[in-house]
């Protein structure tokens, strides 16, 4: 193996660790979106409960 072939699979193992870190990445940010979703949900509808039963004791 010559250093052509060395620097070529350095090269092919610097984008297999770049698209992998990017996946990573962009897995992530779409569990950050789902948990970011659920708690808004979760929050609305317990506001909505709160108000919704607040009002009741009047």
């Amino acid at each position: 193996m010559d250093q052509a072939d060395q620097a070529d699979q350095v090269d092919q193992a610097d984008r297999i660790k770049d698209s992998i870190d990017s996946f990573i990445l962009k897995q992530k940010q779409e569990y950050a979106i789902f948990v970011i979703k659920t708690l808004k949900n979760s929050l609305n509808i317990n506001c909505e409960n709160f108000i919704f039963k607040n009002d009741l004791k009047d």
